[in-house]
């Protein structure tokens, strides 16, 4: 693993470490999320996304078709995850 990798990793546990005990201000909160939504794109394929939620690719293509997400990103179909979130029924989120 690079450096780099070690570090990603080791910040975002942090900070998931921190949402999940809620010790983030407002304020930090408010820095994750516009650092994430805005300046960090996150592009994931269908069988990443079924992953990450523990559903099948047909469960995500059905929230793609049906919330009409935007076209994939290139030949390989990439999509937009912070887009794909926004729109997922809740019975997916992760009971924390």
């Amino acid at each position: 693993m690079t450096p780099q990798e070690e570090f990603s990793l080791e910040v975002l546990d942090l900070i998931a470490s921190k949402i999940k005990n809620g010790s983030c201000t407002k304020q930090q909160l408010d820095a994750i999320y516009n650092v994430t939504s805005e300046n960090l794109p996150i592009w994931a394929t269908a069988d990443e996304i079924a992953s990450h939620f523990g559903k099948t690719k047909d469960a995500v293509h059905s929230v793609i078709k049906n919330k009409l997400l935007s076209k994939p990103k290139r030949n390989i179909t990439l999509y937009d995850f912070k887009e794909f979130c926004k729109k997922i029924p809740s019975s997916w989120r992760k009971k924390r």
